[in-house]
């Protein structure tokens, strides 16, 4: 169920016809390669230099801000790129952008320290003496240092000696005392232990000579002039840019096809005259591999056979359109296993129809569906991509919940009967009003999601020729059925139709004999079968379990309207206070909403994928396959017409 037929292949040709080969292979994209032997640690090549000083020069600009657009790829061609390839001077631009690069970094560097230097002076600037006064003599020591406000009494009473005095010392904003001490040497450390207890800062201003005001100007205009010059470089980079921009890029993209292309013939199998590929292709591209092949050379000899049960083939899904980004979520959990079904297009309207009732409101719904198209188009998303599938999966949940809204009566937490009267006969559940009328379609919704994992568990044991594991899960899912009528009756309190009740009693009982004499037949020891048969009918319980896990259907429904009306009270209320209110209502009610349907479209988001993840893959799904990593082109930043 739509996972592609996968066919093993291998390729054998003359060495002459090597390159063309591997390259027609990778434009291709349709196979994937076995490699068997590890790419050997040489010495860098030529083109693997030239692919890293073109990504040193791609960074470089875009550190710097230059590159305008990287996700629009550049339209080229196979002619521009042997020009490019042959032409370019990346050396020289490499060189250049290097030394740009020092040039910025050392001038960068420079006004960091200067501003560092800036700061710790500005505290001093009112100091009309010059700093060189201030340098140690043969018997004395400058300390210039900085500590809280109100610890600056406490500063006399820690020093017990009167070698030293304080010369200078000004308040500042941040609630702090510079000041200079003046002290004997032989004292100083005595000096530095009572500032230390106190937290000071110790500044040193060794290095400088002239005031400090003087000495902030100075710097000041260093950095001028150095700012100046970084917009001088700003404009070659510009200009540089400006000149060999797009070709940058081309030329990346290319070398680096070039270099994967390399690698993979250090790893090709090969003798004296020809080589040899191995790997795999989905059955539906063998014409065109063959037809391509044979373009090269007639003497291309390509062998194919189906895989093997002890191989494990990669996995190609095979969906339609609207299916395809449900993949994302199938992914996410673990890619099929080859031989096993593909849940997606079954797992894709139900988590569709879960989502939608979690959000249940005509107005999100729609609301969702227009933010997905805008963010898909903003950004050139497609079903390809992982983000371009979830903004699908949502749009197309954005427009069920538009139904949904209206069989729950839901418009922004409005009821739509209140301002759409026909719409009264659309309207089947009131989540609010009515919640165990919901309850009961979500529980139904479960049996019904169960029920069919257990079928497809059915299709997998039929298809892998185990007919007591079919036996099993048709016993199971008839056991399950006739409790529903049964537990309906007991839970709820409802009225049950004696007949039916009647019909539920015997096909329960006799599943639960024939549970407890067959579950256990695996067992050596005889006597030991029925036990385990016993026990397995336990698992009911968990069926049970899983089955009440669809409440949260129920729940989100309630908290979403629930939230949404009391948005609404709130913002009405506001409007009785005047001009101020209705600002304030408006506020809250746009705020609200926004909040509102962010945290309802994650919470739906999150829990119809656990029903999915928990409650259906776990009946059947093994999830242990691998996906299918064609040997293809991978460029970044160009696109080939």
């Amino acid at each position: 169920m739509a996972i592609s037929k996968i066919k093993k292949f291998f390729l054998i040709a003359h060495r002459n016809y090597e390159d063309r080969i591997l390259s027609q292979l990778k434009k291709l994209g349709i196979v994937e390669i076995e490699f068997k032997k590890e790419i050997s640690k040489v010495t860098i090549s030529d083109l693997e230099k030239k692919l890293s000083q073109a990504q040193f020069v791609i960074d470089f600009f875009t550190k710097q801000n230059v590159v305008s657009d990287k996700k629009t790829k550049i339209p080229t061609t196979e002619d521009e790129i042997r020009k490019i390839i042959s032409d370019f001077p990346i050396e020289s631009v490499h060189q250049k952008c290097k030394e740009l690069t020092e040039e910025i970094d050392r001038i960068n560097s420079k006004i960091t320290g200067n501003e560092s230097i800036i700061n710790r002076l500005k505290p001093w600037s009112h100091l009309q003496n010059k700093l060189e006064e201030f340098s140690d003599t043969p018997t004395l020591r400058f300390i210039f240092f900085s500590l809280k406000s109100k610890d600056f009494p406490l500063l006399r009473s820690k020093l017990a000696i009167e070698l030293y005095d304080i010369i200078w010392s000004e308040e500042q904003e941040d609630n702090r005392i510079y000041s200079i001490i003046v002290a004997q040497k032989d004292v100083v450390n005595p000096v530095n232990e009572a500032l230390k207890g106190l937290d000071a800062v110790i500044y040193n201003f060794n290095s400088l000579i002239n005031k400090p005001q003087e000495e902030i100007d100075a710097f000041t205009g260093d950095i001028k002039i150095k700012r100046e010059r970084l917009a001088e470089l700003s404009g070659e980079i510009n200009s540089l840019y400006s000149s060999v921009g797009t070709k940058i890029f081309i030329l990346e993209d290319e070398l680096s096809e070039l270099s994967e292309l390399k690698n993979a013939e250090s790893k090709i199998e090969n003798t004296a005259e020809t080589f040899i590929l191995e790997g795999w292709f989905p059955l539906q591209v063998e014409y065109k591999l063959n037809e391509q092949l044979h373009q090269i050379s007639n003497e291309v000899e390509l062998i194919t056979r189906n895989a093997k049960p002890s191989e494990i083939p990669p996995v190609v899904f095979n969906n339609s359109p609207v299916v395809t980004p449900y993949e994302f979520l199938t992914k996410m959990f673990a890619y099929p296993n080859y031989k096993e079904l593909d849940p997606t297009p079954v797992m894709a309207p139900f988590f569709t129809l879960f989502f939608a009732l979690c959000m249940s409101d005509a107005f999100y719904g729609p609301l969702l569906t227009i933010m997905s198209f805008i963010l898909l188009k903003k950004f050139k998303l497609d079903k390809k991509s992982e983000m371009g599938k979830l903004l699908y999966i949502i749009l197309f949940g954005g427009i069920v919940t538009f139904f949904t809204g209206i069989i729950t009566n839901s418009f922004l937490g409005f009821e739509i009967t209140g301002f759409i009267p026909p719409a009264r006969r659309l309207v089947f559940f009131n989540p609010i009003g009515n919640p165990m009328q919901m309850l009961y379609f979500a529980l139904i919704l479960g049996i019904i999601h169960i029920l069919v994992a257990m079928f497809l568990q059915i299709i997998k044991h039929s298809n892998n020729k185990n007919y007591w594991g079919v036996f099993d899960q048709v016993l199971w899912m008839t056991f399950i059925v006739s409790l529903v009528p049964i537990i309906y009756g007991f839970l709820f309190g409802e009225r049950v139709p004696p007949v039916l009740i009647g019909m539920a009693n015997k096909t329960a009982l006799i599943c639960m004999v024939l549970i407890v004499l067959t579950q256990g037949r695996n067992a050596k020891i005889i006597f030991v079968r029925p036990l385990l048969g016993l026990f397995k009918l336990y698992s009911v319980t968990g069926y049970f379990g899983d089955v009440l896990s669809y409440c949260r259907i129920l729940a989100l429904a309630l908290a979403g309207t629930a939230i949404a009306q009391s948005i609404n009270s709130i913002a009405q209320s506001l409007f009785s206070l005047g001009w101020v209110g209705y600002i304030l209502g408006i506020l809250v009610f746009v705020g609200g909403h926004i909040f509102n349907l962010v945290v309802n479209c994650l919470g739906a988001l999150v829990h119809s994928t656990r029903l999915q993840y928990v409650e259906f893959f776990s009946k059947f799904y093994e999830g242990d396959g691998r996906p299918f990593e064609p040997f293809a082109e991978s460029r970044r930043y160009t696109l080939i017409q």
